[in-house]
């Protein structure tokens, strides 16, 4: 999804691809058939996948036995691209082909400027903006915001009491990693799960499996 180059001068992790051809006004440009042009070259700055700023934001609570701690991530910045949402546009599995089964006209212009009427399906539109889009298709429209900020870690733990001369302490503990999203730019998919780092591949989404979240049980006794 989209080409990561290295360039003289330019920070490392940038991602371009092929974009739709453009007029002076910034108006996208169809061809005879009605179907968006896409330029040749895969040219077109997307972003940089590397996150702007990254903080975390940690704390604890204690009431008589009970002892609450949560950890905080927030990311904010940079790219994800979805190969995933672009295998769905070309196979149909994906709800934006909902759209336009029954025909409808791009807003777009022609290349001699005038509005475009001419009506085309989603097969169609699928088929030429979705696949493998780092080779064919305009990698924009699968490009997320990968900000994100999510409850890394949770716990509440009890004391429990004890009468020994060997154990000073007990205490038992709920703990749960990577609860929930507090909000994710990429909306269904990890932003910082990536498919490749030995091929340049960070940044990218590639039929990713669900995320996990894990609770467990801690047991901490002080001696």
């Amino acid at each position: 999804m989209g080409k990561n180059w290295v360039i003289v001068g330019r920070p490392y992790g940038e991602i371009y691809s092929r974009t739709f051809q453009r007029d002076a006004q910034g108006r996208i440009i169809v061809s005879d058939n009605g179907l968006p042009i896409i330029t040749a070259d895969a040219d077109h700055y997307l972003g940089n996948y590397n996150y702007d700023w990254q903080s975390g934001l940690s704390n604890s609570f204690s009431y008589k036995n009970w002892h609450l701690n949560f950890l905080i991530d927030l990311n904010y910045g940079g790219i994800r691209t979805s190969a995933t949402e672009s295998m769905l546009m070309l196979t149909g599995g994906s709800k934006a082909t909902l759209y336009g089964r029954e025909g409808f006209i791009f807003d777009g212009v022609k290349e001699d400027g005038t509005p475009n009427d001419i009506t085309i399906n989603a097969e169609a539109y699928g088929t030429l903006v979705g696949g493998r889009s780092s080779n064919n298709g305009p990698v924009e429209l699968f490009t997320h915001d990968a900000t994100n900020s999510r409850l890394r870690e949770l716990s509440l733990g009890y004391d429990l009491p004890v009468k020994s001369n060997l154990i000073s302490a007990l205490r038992i503990s709920l703990v749960g990693r990577n609860l929930i999203y507090l909000y994710n730019g990429c909306k269904w998919f990890d932003p910082d799960v990536t498919y490749n780092t030995g091929a340049n591949g960070q940044g990218a989404e590639n039929s990713f499996l669900p995320g996990a979240r894990t609770l467990g049980l801690n047991l901490k006794l002080t001696f």
